[in-house]
C-alpha cells in the first residue's frame, strides 16, 4: 500500500491552508480571497487514487474522509503539527480537540458533521482510525488523534501486532487441524464469509477448542485475525479498546476477524494453553461497546459465544448463526485422522482413541505436541502413550465437576456371586448393542434416550468397581461426578452444574458414574421450607435430564430406600451388590495379596475370611496395611503381620480384636 504522504498529498496542502484559516481567524485578520478560494478548490479536486481506495475499503463519508486526512496530515508532517499545537495552546488546551477539529474543518463540511464522524458511535472511533482520549472529559474538550499504527500499518514498518492484542490474539494463516465439519455449518460459513466487504455478523456457538477458528479459516479465503476476549485482564474500557484496535488491524491487513466470548475459555495459542484473566462473558455496557463497533465494521464479522449465550447477539446487524460441535464419532476420528502418517496411528488406532477419549480440538492437539515431545526424548510414538496422554488431556478438559475413573481390573478379578457377575457381563453387550437397536432396529421411537442403571448395596461390595470395570469393556472412560463441586449455597447455581454435567457426559459418550446418588435423587418432600423447595427442585432437575440426555449412568448408592420413586422408575437395570459371604472374602484375600512379598505358609485365609466379617473395601484396606507392615519387615508377610493389619481396621470399624 502506498504511504501516508502520498496518501495525503492533497491533503498536506489542503490541511496548511486550513490553519492559515485559523490562525487569521483566531487573530481577527481578515485573509486574502484566494485562500478561500484554494480551500475551495482543493476540496472539490479528485482525491489521490490511494486515499480513493482507502475511502472505498472503509466505506467513509466524505467528512469522514476529509477528517481522518486532516489529523493524519497532522501527525505526518511535524511542522504543521506545530503549527497546530500554538493554535490549540492559545485556545487553552495543548492538543487537539473534537471542538477544534470541527472549527479547523469547518469551510469543508459544517461543525455538527464533523462532530458526528468523530462521536464514539462513529465509524472513524469505532473502526480505530481515531482515537478519543480522556473519557472521563466532555465530549467536545476530549483530545482526539490518529492511531500511529494506523500510519505505521500504510508505510509497511508494522511486523508485530498492536500492543492492546499481544496477550489476547494470534494471526492463523490455515486450520491446524479441522475435523469434519456439518454441512449446514459449512454452507452458513460460505455464505456469511465469502464476500469480503459483506457487513455480515457470524454467530459461531460451541465450547472452546471445538474448532471454531478452523472453519473460519477454512471458509473465510483470507488469513484470520483472532481475538481471545477471555485473556483481557477485567477493566472499565479494556475490552472496547482492545476490540476497536482489532478491528482496525483486521481491515488494514486484510484479516478476517475472529471474537472469541466464550467466558473462561482456555485457548491455544501456538503450542501453550494461557488462562483466561476474566471468567465470565462480557457485562451489558462491554456488550453494547462491541456491538457500536461491530455496526460500523465495513467487513463480515465472526463471534464465537458458548451454547448458552447465543441469544446475547440477536440485536446485531444481519446475523447468521451456527453450531460447531465434534460430539459425534465421525468428527472425533477423523480429528484423530488428521494427524497424518507422522502421528503412527492408523484408522483403528484414530477409532479407538475417538470411543475413548472424546477431546476438542484443540485437546487433540494438544495430546499430539505432548507424545511428539516425549518422542524427541526417545518415547515411541504408539497407541498406549497416545492414550495415556488422551487421558490426562481429558481429566483437564472436564474440570472440577467430573473425574476419569480408570482401572487395570478385569471381570475376572471382580469378587461377585456367579449369577450377578453374569448379568453384568450381560448388560455391557446390551449397552454396546444399544445404538444399532434405537437406530437400526427402529425402537426409538417408542421413547427413552439415556440409559441409566443403579448399583445398590453396602459401602464397600464393589459398586464403583464394577462401574469402572464396565467402563473398560464398553472401550468408554468413566467420568465420576464430584458431588463436591455440584452442590451450591447459592440459588440456581447446584442446578447449572448438574446441566453441565449431563452435557459433559453427552458429549463425551463416557460413561456417567454417579456415586452417592441419593444425594441427587433424594425422597421428594411437602415443601414446608426454602430448603425444601430448592431441594425438591433439584431432584425435578436431575428426573428431567436423565430424560432428555442420550448419556449411559451408572449411580451407585447404599440407601436405595431414601431414593426417590420417579427416580428409581428412571433406572433401566437395578443390581442388588450383596455383602460378601465366606468363600468370597477368602477370594478376596488371596486375590489382593501383595507382588513379591514372601507369605507365611501358616496364615490359613479361610480361617480370617471367617473371623473377619467386612465388605470388599474394608478388605482391600487391610491387605494395603499388611502390605506397608510387610515391607517394613524385609518384604516378609507373616501372621503375625496380617493379624496386626487386621486388628488396625477393626479398631477403626469400633469392633473387637482378632486373637490367634
Amino acid at each position: 500500500m502506498s504511504s501516508p504522504h502520498e496518501l495525503l498529498e492533497r491533503h498536506r496542502l489542503l490541511t496548511r491552508l486550513l490553519l492559515k484559516r485559523a490562525w487569521a481567524r483566531r487573530q481577527h485578520v481578515e485573509l486574502p480571497d484566494e485562500v478561500e478560494v484554494q480551500i475551495a478548490e482543493l476540496g472539490a479536486s479528485p482525491q489521490p487514487e490511494a486515499l480513493a481506495r482507502l475511502t472505498a475499503s472503509w466505506r467513509l463519508t466524505p467528512c469522514e474522509r476529509d477528517t481522518w486526512a486532516t489529523l493524519a496530515s497532522l501527525t505526518c508532517e511535524p511542522e504543521l503539527g506545530l503549527l497546530a499545537g500554538e493554535l490549540h495552546a492559545g485556545f487553552g488546551t495543548p492538543s487537539l480537540t473534537t471542538w477544534l477539529t470541527g472549527w479547523l474543518l469547518e469551510p469543508l463540511h459544517p461543525a455538527h458533521e464533523v462532530l458526528r464522524a468523530l462521536a464514539p458511535t462513529g465509524r472513524l472511533v469505532a473502526t480505530g482510525l481515531v482515537d478519543l482520549h480522556e473519557d472521563a472529559k466532555p465530549f467536545l474538550q476530549r483530545r482526539v488523534t490518529v492511531a500511529p499504527e494506523v500510519l505505521w500499518e500504510l508505510e509497511g514498518r508494522w511486523d508485530g501486532l498492536p500492543e492492546e492484542l499481544a496477550a489476547c490474539a494470534w494471526e492463523l494463516d490455515a486450520p491446524a487441524l479441522l475435523a469434519p465439519v456439518q454441512p449446514a455449518v459449512a454452507d452458513t460459513a460460505r455464505a456469511a464469509l465469502g464476500d469480503a466487504r459483506r457487513e455480515v455478523t457470524l454467530v459461531l456457538e460451541g465450547e472452546p477448542g471445538v474448532g471454531r477458528k478452523g472453519v473460519v479459516a477454512a471458509w473465510a479465503g483470507r488469513p484470520v485475525l483472532a481475538v481471545d476476549l477471555g485473556r483481557l485482564a477485567p477493566g472499565p474500557g479494556v475490552l472496547a479498546r482492545a476490540v476497536r484496535v482489532a478491528a482496525r488491524t483486521a481491515l488494514l491487513r486484510g484479516r478476517q476477524l475472529y471474537l472469541d466470548t466464550t467466558p473462561a475459555a482456555v485457548t491455544t495459542k501456538g503450542a501453550d494453553d494461557v488462562a483466561p484473566a476474566r471468567a465470565t462473558r462480557p457485562t451489558e455496557i462491554e456488550q453494547g461497546e462491541l456491538v457500536t463497533i461491530l455496526e460500523r465494521l465495513p467487513a463480515p464479522v465472526v463471534i464465537g459465544v458458548a451454547h448458552d449465550d447465543e441469544q446475547r447477539w440477536t440485536h446485531l446487524r444481519e446475523v447468521a448463526r451456527a453450531r460447531v460441535s465434534t460430539a459425534d464419532l465421525e468428527a472425533q476420528v477423523g480429528a484423530w485422522q488428521a494427524l497424518g502418517e507422522d502421528a503412527g496411528l492408523d484408522a483403528a488406532g484414530a477409532a479407538r482413541l475417538a470411543r475413548r477419549f472424546p477431546l476438542r480440538l484443540a485437546g487433540i492437539r494438544e495430546v499430539n505436541r505432548r507424545v511428539t515431545e516425549r518422542a524427541r526424548g526417545g518415547t515411541e510414538r504408539d497407541l498406549p502413550h497416545f492414550e495415556r496422554e488422551a487421558r490426562e488431556r481429558l481429566r483437564q478438559e472436564v474440570g472440577r465437576i467430573a473425574r476419569p475413573a480408570s482401572t487395570e481390573l478385569d471381570w475376572g478379578d471382580l469378587v461377585l456371586p456367579d449369577d450377578l457377575l453374569s448379568e453384568l457381563q450381560e448388560l455391557a453387550v446390551y449397552v454396546s448393542h444399544r445404538e444399532t437397536v434405537m437406530n437400526r432396529y427402529g425402537m426409538r421411537k417408542w421413547g427413552g434416550t439415556g440409559l441409566h442403571i443403579l448399583f445398590s448395596g453396602e459401602p464397600g461390595t464393589g459398586k464403583s468397581t464394577a462401574a469402572a470395570v464396565l467402563g473398560k469393556a464398553l472401550e468408554r472412560e468413566v467420568l465420576q461426578v464430584n458431588l463436591d463441586q455440584i452442590f451450591s449455597k447459592y440459588v440456581g447455581e447446584t442446578e447449572k452444574q448438574l446441566v453441565s454435567v449431563f452435557e459433559l457426559a453427552e458429549r463425551s459418550r463416557a460413561l456417567l458414574l454417579l456415586d452417592e446418588a441419593d444425594a441427587l435423587l433424594a425422597k421428594r418432600t411437602d415443601v414446608s421450607s426454602a430448603n425444601d423447595r430448592f431441594g425438591n427442585i433439584s431432584v425435578n432437575v436431575v428426573l428431567q435430564l436423565m430424560e432428555q440426555h442420550e448419556v449411559v449412568s451408572v449411580a451407585t448408592t447404599n440407601r436405595e430406600a431414601g431414593m426417590d420413586d420417579a427416580g428409581l422408575r428412571r433406572f433401566a437395570f437395578r443390581f442388588k451388590f450383596p455383602s460378601p459371604d465366606v468363600a468370597m472374602r477368602a477370594r478376596l484375600f488371596r486375590g489382593m495379596l501383595p507382588k513379591h512379598v514372601e507369605v507365611d505358609p501358616e496364615i490359613d485365609w479361610q480361617w480370617l475370611a471367617e473371623k473377619v466379617d467386612v465388605t470388599g473395601g474394608y478388605v482391600r484396606n487391610i491387605m494395603q496395611r499388611a502390605a506397608a507392615l510387610a515391607a517394613a519387615r524385609d518384604g516378609v508377610l507373616s501372621l503375625a503381620t496380617m493379624v496386626a493389619a487386621v486388628n488396625r481396621e477393626l479398631k477403626q470399624l469400633g469392633a473387637l480384636p482378632l486373637r490367634y
